[in-house]
C-alpha cells in the first residue's frame, strides 16, 4: 500500500487537524458540485489547505484537484497572480497524487453520495445520506499518509 510523507512542514497530525478546522463535517459542494469554498465558508478536502489570504479567489471555482498544479489553470480561473500561485504551491500539505486521492475522499462521501456511487434520492431528499465526511477523510490520512522518520 502506498504512503505518502506530507510536505511544505506539514504533518500527518496538522493535516488532520486542518480538515478538521476548516471542513465542517459535509461536501463542501453546491448540489453535487464540489467547490473550493462554500458561501457558509466550507471547505473541500483541498480547499482546506489553501491560505486563508488566497481563498477567495476559489469562492465559487470548479477547478479539479489536479489543475491547482497548473499556473496556467488556476490563473484563468482565480485570476491569481505568479507570486500568488507560488504562494500556493508552498502551503499544500502533499504532493498532486496524494492531494487528488484525499479530494476524490471527499467528493464521494456524505450528502448525494452512498459509499462512491451517486445516490440519485438524496439530490431530492438532503435527509438520506448523512455520512460525515470527517471521519473519510481523516481514515485516509490515517491509512496513507505517514510523517518521515527523521
Amino acid at each position: 500500500m502506498k504512503k505518502y510523507t506530507p510536505i511544505n512542514g506539514w504533518t500527518k497530525e496538522k493535516i488532520k487537524q486542518q480538515l478538521l478546522l476548516k471542513n465542517n463535517g459535509t461536501r463542501s459542494a453546491d448540489g453535487p458540485t464540489c467547490l473550493y469554498i462554500t458561501e457558509d465558508n466550507n471547505r473541500c478536502a483541498v480547499g482546506c489547505f489553501i491560505p486563508d489570504s488566497l481563498i477567495e479567489c476559489f469562492r465559487g471555482v470548479e477547478l479539479a484537484a489536479h489543475d491547482l498544479y497548473d499556473e496556467g489553470e488556476v490563473d484563468e480561473h482565480t485570476g491569481m497572480q505568479t507570486s500568488e500561485w507560488l504562494t500556493l504551491m508552498d502551503s499544500l500539505p502533499l504532493k498532486k497524487r496524494a492531494l487528488e486521492e484525499l479530494q476524490s475522499v471527499h467528493d464521494s462521501s456524505g450528502k448525494y453520495y452512498k459509499g462512491n456511487k451517486l445516490d440519485k434520492a438524496s439530490l431530492t431528499n438532503p435527509n438520506l445520506c448523512s455520512e460525515n465526511v470527517h471521519v473519510r477523510m481523516l481514515a485516509w490520512v490515517d491509512q496513507f499518509v505517514e510523517d518521515t522518520n527523521e
